[in-house]
């Protein structure tokens, strides 16, 4: 028995004894052969996103663990939702390869990111097709790994020398109703918690082959899949050794280290607790503020889908609602902890923008004079028209700028609209 056969969430949905063990059977069944083909998938993610930290199969079985302990022991679900969570754990990731692409480069090269990407490649540098390819696959790969996980569970790949397709759901009557159903929880993990209510209806009936009352709650499912996910962020990602033979740089460098030192995450009350096994040292600073950084991302998710859930009213709320000590930079360091330094939250917070504004503007920076604002702002206007002949190497004719005065005597106002006009560029300062 693998590891995630073991979690309170799978044991619920396909190991405790059901009204229709046939059907729980299938479904469990059917989800271990969509998990070797998914496996086969995620494994080459590292292929073609090398510096990415661990994409394979052991991070979407550790999301079975997550799940089940942010959502907690009292938790309800059913097979068929346990089955379209599983199929969505299993998708998520899967499209950063390009494996998941049936057509290869060939169906890359024609959605806008690649394009985007190719046009910002600076034309003075030379570089081979290959190299190119290289460069901007993997962030190619990421913009577009969302949507194409969306299309995975219905998409096919044919047997080499033959027309034979391949499904990474077989059975056709599970892929046809619940394969949809799938794609797009797989995608919503990509999308903001607020846009959930908008892509998923309340309830999804029960399909074939299962009982009436297996319904599924859409919402509920791809709030467990958003939480689990963002929430894995331990040692599991990131092993010492591939570390150490990957060599990956720049930001790239800072998750590995961040996620090399964290422990896995455990629940105390309604709180997720992220920490980390030893310390990290002055050098090791980036490294600990992306990990606070993502534990503020993980805090959000959390408190975002409790709202969620309380405000549409389900019966069931999660047990983890936040993220233990991410009030202050100071109080995380206590879980994830630092030695020979300490991290201040040095960015500047603003309590009365009010006052800021009636001491850094108005009179206290233009006086009493109302002409002296519309200079700054006509002033502005034609600093936008020298930077754009600048930019585009144009004559001291190019460009003008249009004052209009609108005096509306009812409100007792006047309304100046200064417009610098830059050919089809307007910038607009009222």
């Amino acid at each position: 028995m693998t590891k995630y056969m073991n979690t309170a969430l799978w044991k619920k949905c396909f190991e405790l004894e059901s009204e229709d063990l046939s059907s729980q059977q299938m479904l469990k069944q059917c989800y271990v052969e969509m998990r070797k083909k998914a496996e086969m998938l995620v494994n080459l993610i590292v292929k073609d996103i090398p510096s990415l930290t661990v994409h394979d199969v052991s991070h979407l079985d550790a999301l079975w663990e997550n799940a089940s302990l942010i959502s907690g022991g009292g938790f309800e679900i059913n097979p068929i939702e346990g089955f379209v969570l599983g199929g969505a754990i299993l998708l998520h990731d899967a499209a950063m390869s390009l494996a998941a692409f049936p057509n290869g480069m060939q169906e890359i090269k024609k959605t806008p990111q690649w394009l985007d990407a190719l046009a910002s490649i600076d034309e003075e540098v030379e570089l081979s097709e290959k190299e190119i390819e290289i460069l901007i696959l993997p962030g190619v790969l990421r913009l577009l790994h969302a949507e194409k996980a969306r299309d995975l569970a219905l998409i096919h790949w044919n047997v080499p020398g033959s027309q034979e397709p391949i499904y990474v759901i077989e059975n056709i009557d599970i892929r046809r109703y619940y394969g949809e159903l799938i794609g797009k929880l797989a995608r919503s993990h990509w999308i903001s918690v607020r846009e959930l209510e908008m892509e998923f209806p309340t309830t999804i009936p029960a399909g074939p082959g299962v009982p009436s009352n297996w319904t599924i709650d859409p919402i509920k499912v791809a709030c467990l899949l958003r939480c689990a996910d963002a929430s894995q962020v331990d040692h599991v990602r990131a092993p010492s050794f591939l570390w150490a033979l990957l060599k990956p740089k720049g930001i790239s460098n800072e998750h590995w280290a961040f996620q090399n030192k964290i422990g896995r995450a455990s629940i105390s009350g309604d709180a997720l607790i992220i920490g980390s096994g030893s310390s990290f040292k002055a050098k090791e600073a980036n490294a600990w503020w992306l990990a606070y950084d993502v534990a503020l991302m993980v805090d959000k998710e959390l408190r975002q889908v409790d709202m969620l859930l309380e405000s549409t009213q389900r019966k069931y709320r999660f047990v983890g609602k936040r993220v233990m000590g991410v009030e202050s930079s100071e109080s995380f360091s206590k879980y994830v902890q630092t030695e020979g330094w300490h991290p201040i939250d040095a960015s500047l917070k603003i309590s009365n923008v009010s006052g800021i504004v009636r001491t850094l503007g108005g009179d206290h920076l233009y006086g009493s004079s109302q002409v002296i604002p519309i200079r700054e702002l006509i002033q502005n206007a034609a600093d936008a028209v020298r930077a754009r002949r600048l930019l585009t190497d144009q004559n001291a004719s190019f460009g003008k700028i249009n004052v209009s005065l609108k005096t509306d005597h009812d409100k007792k106002s006047v309304t100046w609209t200064i417009i610098s006009l830059v050919q089809s560029g307007k910038a607009t300062y009222a």
